[in-house]
């Protein structure tokens, strides 16, 4: 999968998605599958460091995510507000996903934010892989829609979330933005691929 994703940074975004499925990122899904999203991830070189899916589920939104080339430890993972990822900074992603007005937070007595998620955990090779709950995101039209009129990005930061601080825990800066698409991806022989168990 390293070497795939690398080589892929120079490519458009179509092939990038065709290329991170064909990596394994993503597994065959059912002939009648349920409303998707799904994200690549890049650094502020322009480099790519994962791609994940995004997949409706009995208790929320379920996004599950491969990464590489990220800095081993603890990072702020969030959805945030609106669909650009303009690097350096990626400040054009604004600040998590919030149209509930609450408080940032997992651990928020008055939170959380609908783009909450948990820390990012990397390993010391740099690679990661992430399954989580957005319990009050959804893909359908609605308030806490992730394809609302802005759209959403899906954005990794320098540090850990502290639980509880807003507007993004204390994450520090961003290292790492992806916009979110709507649908399925597919690839060049227009096979389905959806999430399936990140050890697929």
């Amino acid at each position: 999968m390293q070497s795939v994703l690398l080589r892929a940074a120079g490519l458009a975004p179509a092939a990038i998605v065709a290329l991170a499925i064909t990596a394994g990122l993503f597994g065959r899904a059912s002939a009648d599958p349920p409303p998707l999203g799904f994200a690549t991830i890049w650094d502020a070189n322009g480099a790519l460091v994962g791609a994940a899916s995004f997949q409706r589920v009995a208790d929320g939104l379920e996004i599950r995510a491969r990464f590489q080339g990220l800095p081993p430890g603890q990072h702020g993972y969030h959805i945030h507000a609106v669909a650009r990822c303009d690097p350096p900074s990626f400040a054009t992603a604004e600040q998590p996903f919030n149209p509930t007005m609450r408080e940032h937070g997992l651990q928020n007595p008055l939170g959380p934010q609908v783009g909450d998620l948990p820390n990012l955990i990397v390993g010391d090779d740099g690679t990661a892989n992430m399954t989580a709950i957005a319990r009050y995101a959804t893909l359908f039209p609605s308030d806490t829609s992730l394809f609302d009129q802005d759209g959403s990005a899906l954005v990794i930061h320098a540090a850990a979330d502290d639980g509880v601080t807003n507007p993004d825990g204390n994450a520090g800066p961003r290292i790492a933005c992806g916009v979110l698409g709507a649908g399925p991806a597919h690839d060049a022989q227009g096979h389905l691929f959806v999430n399936q168990s990140a050890e697929t």
